[in-house]
């Protein structure tokens, strides 16, 4: 069944429409086409629809249905169960009687309807699907939002003070001793609290009895000096020995390297070191520096003295000291060999020698090198 609705300023009715006409039938399908200034019904989340005696619906329902809408733009269709036993009532044995019907539409969260739509029916006492034997209780009136509205609205009038009721428990009172007083000495069954941790048990052994022999994790102790480390050197006099120059020193610690370092190119003997590099003071025997090759890169310690092999021509010959010093290098060449002079990052080389220092010698010829802080000094001797 269509019914088309035109909306007035506060509800819309049927107007002077042809009245609509409900048969008795478990299941009448209605759609409600209205005719509203509202661009669409997309606000409203619940619907109901109500059939009663009269416009200010006060009474029970006849027919009432609040779930199963559907909206399509401003088009609100539902099926309405209009066999009923509240409509089988009011009409008894007449054939017809008229009735005020109303659609409202609810926003949510609200609890007055945003759009009533009212119009008179008429309700017909005939059943034309049969169903006469079995009418229905008219399904409940108010929404879940409007029952709890109501509720509350309800509560909100009821006066407590009017009625006697407690609001504070202060106002009660205790004739069973029920409620506490807070004081500990006021409560019964009470612990038994121990006074003195002899009155304790310990089955865990969480209490220590003073005895170290009675200790876990222990530590293991000493017995002789030769059991501890000496990273400072603070047992074995001024001198350490060691067998490679510390890569982290104490300034002004004497090391004794007992066998070469070749990561530090030095010979066994005494150092020292004095905060900006290491010193030789005492060497045993000069450092085999091997082969030099065509492009030697040596880093020297002043105070050390060093062989090497020359059997190539050396074209770059570059050195660098640990700090400021003087050192020696002898070298052997196999033939006649071309030698560029050393030279230094930072430093103006200085050359002091006997003859032109890319001379050759087959034999043994050395050269002092010293980093004055300024100047790679460069003494040759017995180079031809």
């Amino acid at each position: 069944m269509n019914i088309t609705l035109t909306q007035r300023p506060n509800k819309v009715d049927a107007g002077t429409q042809s009245m609509p006409q409900f048969p008795r039938m478990a299941s009448l399908p209605l759609s409600l086409e209205i005719e509203s200034d509202r661009a669409d019904f997309a606000d409203i989340t619940v619907w109901t629809f109500a059939v009663s005696s009269s416009y200010s619906q006060l009474n029970t329902p006849m027919l009432f249905v609040d779930s199963g809408f559907t909206v399509n733009a401003k088009t609100v269709s539902f099926s309405l169960t209009t066999n009923t036993d509240e409509l089988a009532a009011y009409l008894g044995d007449v054939n017809k009687k008229n009735a005020v019907a109303q659609l409202r539409g609810f926003a949510a969260g609200d609890t007055n309807a945003s759009v009533t739509v009212s119009f008179y029916v008429t309700l017909c006492n005939i059943i034309p699907d049969g169903s006469s034997t079995s009418p229905v209780p008219s399904a409940q009136y108010y929404t879940d939002i409007q029952t709890d509205a109501a509720i509350a609205a309800a509560i909100s009038e009821i006066d407590i003070s009017a009625i006697g009721i407690p609001t504070d428990i202060s106002d009660l009172t205790d004739d069973n001793g029920l409620l506490f007083s807070g004081d500990y000495t006021d409560l019964s069954n009470k612990p038994a609290i121990p006074d003195d941790l002899n009155d304790l048990t310990d089955d865990s052994g969480l209490l220590f009895s003073g005895d170290y022999a009675d200790l876990s994790n222990k530590p293991t102790i000493p017995d002789d000096l030769n059991d501890l480390n000496d990273v400072d050197d603070k047992l074995h006099g001024p001198v350490k020995e060691v067998t490679s120059l510390p890569s982290t020193p104490i300034a002004g610690q004497l090391v004794r390297l007992t066998t070469a370092d070749d990561a530090a190119k030095a010979a066994p003997g005494i150092y020292t070191h004095d905060g900006d590099g290491w010193v030789c003071l005492n060497c045993n025997a000069p450092y085999d520096l091997g082969n030099l090759g065509a492009t030697p890169i040596l880093t020297l310690i002043p105070g050390a003295s060093y062989t090497a092999t020359v059997d190539a021509e050396v074209t770059i010959f570059t050195v660098a000291f640990t700090r400021p010093g003087l050192a020696s290098i002898a070298l052997t060449n196999a033939s006649t060999r071309a030698i560029a002079q050393p030279a230094m990052d930072g430093r103006t080389s200085k050359l002091l020698a006997e003859g032109a220092w890319d001379g050759a010698a087959t034999a043994l010829s050395k050269a002092l090198l010293e980093d004055d802080g300024v100047y790679l000094v460069v003494s040759a001797g017995g180079l031809a």
